[in-house]
């Protein structure tokens, strides 16, 4: 049996969602930090933090808005808490960036904490998305970094592994080691 790597899940915080396009980037715990920023009142709630709230943004979890609870049901119309708390918080800024009148968009924009020039909002569709939500998001670019930290092993955890796997040289060859140690310069 080879090596099993581990799966791959936004529960996980091992996939990131994002837009080369239109600049932006985040994990779900990434995420939790971008929305604890931007609204307006402690809607995490007195009894979660950080790291529990992003659990709740993937699988069966759906935000029951009556009782300000998640809910492992689903109540009514409600879609997954994911597309609540992550997707319909998205979309409604690229209608607001495609669809609003300039002085509705730097109202809608200023509640989110995002301020940009005259010319910045004159700016046509996909330069002024990723204006704006780059600056929305700017917290959740971190969400790569640590990502990388916590699943991707040091070059000295990884290096024997790849070396097997990469290396087509006969790895009973003394600077092999070297490599496998990360030595840049072989013993001579």
């Amino acid at each position: 049996a080879g090596r099993r790597y581990p799966p791959l899940s936004p529960a996980r915080n091992n996939v990131a969602f994002s837009s080369a396009i239109h600049g932006w980037f985040f994990t779900l715990e990434s995420w939790t930090q971008v929305y604890a920023e931007h609204s307006r009142n402690d809607s995490l709630g007195e009894n979660m933090t950080a790291q529990q709230f992003a659990s709740k943004l993937w699988g069966d979890w759906w935000w029951n808005e009556d009782v300000r609870q998640f809910e492992s049901e689903p109540i009514g119309h409600q879609g997954r808490s994911f597309v609540t708390f992550c997707l319909e918080p998205l979309w409604k800024i690229y209608a607001a960036c495609l669809g609003e009148s300039e002085t509705n968009l730097k109202q809608t924009i200023k509640r989110l904490g995002v301020h940009l020039s005259q010319d910045q909002l004159r700016a046509s569709a996909r330069p002024l998305l990723r204006m704006v939500l780059s600056k929305f998001m700017e917290t959740a670019n971190c969400g790569f970094v640590d990502m990388v930290v916590k699943h991707v092993p040091p070059p000295s955890v990884a290096a024997k592994g790849k070396i097997a796997r990469c290396y087509s040289g006969p790895l009973d060859a003394p600077f092999v080691q070297d490599m496998v140690e990360c030595k840049a310069q072989t013993q001579k």
